[in-house]
Order: structure tokens, then C-alpha cells, then sequence
């Protein structure tokens, strides 16, 4: 969130506010989307992950090392509804959460169309249109087997299809955009347009194909990876020793250094690169969307992101310390 808003301000967290994940960006806020939506030329949008403001509790499996890593003190800061503009957005589609466990009603309602376009789709997660939408959110939430080993390191082998995965929600939203935007409907001559993917971020849980893309046996761990941290900076060094008498979580759930072997850190690295790849699919097919569409000539296309995840240089996952 600190990371998110700073890009929206172009402040740094100790002014803007949000200076850890769970506070949120105070509505009224100027943004620099706020600034082109006031020029009255530009059309503003997003669709996928937003995360200026918290929607929230984290629950279910994964709640200890959500909380303890990414919601610190979140229950402080109230719960927002959306609301327009929506930091300058006149248009918003957001999905919240990471893998497997999403939500937000407008990707509930995304999955509902989805389904009754191509009952097939909800058969894998026995989805029905009669069910309630917190029972649907449940169901692509739990779509794992919880007694895999690999759920430990958050790689998670899950039933829900590639269709209903939020980087294919991302994508048809964006896409469907840009075709509006090019026959005129959006009565705006230039449009800025956030494609927000939540992936890739653990957990690590590629849907369908792409979680056996790249075989663990087949990936070469970054040199670093056995790093005992003697040469570290003190803060490093701090840091992996820290993690190294942790538990993790309450239930363990968590790759860290103390009991991460190297095929535990080989799964989740390929499980990463099914990530990025469908990632690269749904951003080639947006490129492709802008040349179909006669927008590429006159759009500027900036690829960036949050943050990254170290990947397991020097036995580290994650953002980082």
C-alpha cells in the first residue's frame, strides 16, 4: 500500500500517510490521476488491484502470515466502500487478495457472468449461480488440498481454471476497455488506464497449465542461496538471524530460512515463473488489444510494479526485510 500510493501522490509515505499495509490513502487525497480526470480530456480507469485502501480482515488458512507480514495494525483504519471518482477513477474493477484467495464483489460478479456464459467453468469448484456470493467466494478460496506439503510454502496447487483466475479478469476488463474507449463510448479524447495484475505474489498458486510449466527439478537456485549472512550488513544479518529462530506463523505456514530446504525453495521459484508467464500472456494479448484497436500509435505503455519478491537470493523470499 505505501508503494501504491506513492505512485498515485508522488509523496513519500511519511507525507501521504500510508507508511505500512492496512492504512489507508485519506479520501480526498490528490492524485495525479485526480489531475488528469480534471482536465477534462482524459478518461480514467482501472481494473484489477488497487490496494490505497483496505476492504477487509484477513481470514481463513493464510490469516497469521497475512496479518503478521502485510496488515500490521490494519483493524486502526475503518473499512471503505467505493466510491466516485475513486481517487480520480471514474471507472473501477478491482479484485483484492493474491492466488486462489480473492474476492471483492466486482470480481464475485465477474466469476457469476463468466460461469453462466460457460456452466463448465463452475464445475471444478462446484460453483452454482444459485449460491450466494460469500458461499462462491468460499469456494474458489478453499480450491486447494490443505494437507499438500507444499501449502507450508505457500505454493498452492488449486481447482480454479485459468477463466476465472484474476489475471484473466484483469485482462478481458482491460481489453474490453480498450475497445469502448475506440468506438467512441467513453466521450473522452485520451484515456489513462490502470492494468493491475495481483500476480505474481505469494502465495504461489499459477492456475492450470501454467502450474506445471516449469518443473522444479528443471531450476537453477540463485548463487546466494546458501548464504550464511557472516558478510552481510548488520541489518541483513539481523534480519535472516531473526528469521531463523522464528516459527513462521502459529501454523507454520511460511518459507522461511531455518527450515527451507532446496527443493522447497525450487517449488516456489517455479511456481513463481507459472505466475510471471501467464503475467507475460495477458500482457502480450493487451499489447495486441492496442493494435487491434488502432490505440498503440498514440499510447504510452508503462510496465512497472509495487515491488518484487527476492526470489531466494540469499535464502530470502518475499518483499524483503
Amino acid at each position: 500500500m505505501p508503494n501504491r500510493s506513492t505512485i498515485y501522490t508522488g509523496q513519500y509515505p511519511s507525507v501521504h500517510g500510508v507508511t505500512t499495509n492496512g492504512r489507508n490513502l485519506p479520501q480526498g487525497t490528490n492524485t495525479f490521476v485526480d489531475i488528469l480526470l480534471e482536465s477534462g480530456t482524459y478518461y480514467t480507469a482501472s481494473f484489477g488491484k488497487i490496494h490505497l485502501n483496505y476492504f477487509g480482515a484477513p481470514s481463513g488458512q493464510f490469516k497469521n502470515a497475512v496479518e503478521s507480514q502485510e496488515f500490521a495494525q490494519h483493524r486502526d483504519y475503518p473499512k471503505l466502500t467505493n466510491y466516485s471518482p475513486y481517487f480520480g477513477l471514474e471507472e473501477v474493477k478491482i479484485v483484492s487478495g493474491h492466488g486462489p484467495l480473492c474476492g471483492h464483489p466486482d470480481y464475485i460478479n465477474w466469476v457469476k457472468k463468466k460461469i453462466e456464459n460457460n456452466p463448465s467453468l463452475g464445475k471444478p469448484l462446484r460453483i452454482k449461480l444459485s449460491n450466494p456470493d460469500n458461499l462462491i467466494q468460499t469456494k474458489l478460496n478453499i480450491s486447494f488440498n490443505t494437507s499438500d506439503p507444499l501449502v507450508k510454502l505457500q505454493v498452492l496447487k488449486h481447482k480454479t481454471p485459468e477463466e476465472l483466475y484474476s489475471t484473466t479478469f484483469v485482462k478481458e476488463n482491460t481489453i474490453k476497455f480498450l475497445e469502448r474507449f475506440s468506438n467512441g463510448s467513453c466521450s473522452k479524447e485520451n484515456f489513462l488506464v490502470f492494468c493491475s495484475f495481483p500476480d505474481p505474489h505469494h502465495p504461489f498458486a499459477p492456475p492450470g497449465k501454467y502450474f506445471d510449466m516449469y518443473k522444479p527439478e528443471d531450476i537453477i537456485l540463485p548463487k546466494t542461496f546458501n548464504d550464511d549472512h557472516k558478510n552481510s550488513s548488520e541489518f541483513n544479518r539481523k534480519h535472516y538471524n531473526t528469521l531463523l529462530s522464528s516459527e513462521g506463523t502459529a501454523k507454520g505456514i511460511f518459507p522461511i530460512p531455518k527450515d527451507l530446504t532446496e527443493e522447497g525453495a525450487k517449488n516456489v521459484i517455479a511456481a513463481s515463473y507459472g505466475m510471471e508467464k501467464m503475467v507475460d500472456d495477458a500482457v502480450g494479448e493487451v499489447l495486441d488489444a492496442l493494435n487491434k484497436f488502432d490505440l498503440a500509435e498514440n499510447t504510452v505503455v508503462i510496465y512497472t510494479t509495487d515491488h518484487g519478491d527476492l526470489g531466494g537470493d540469499h535464502r530470502f523470499f518475499f518483499k524483503g526485510p
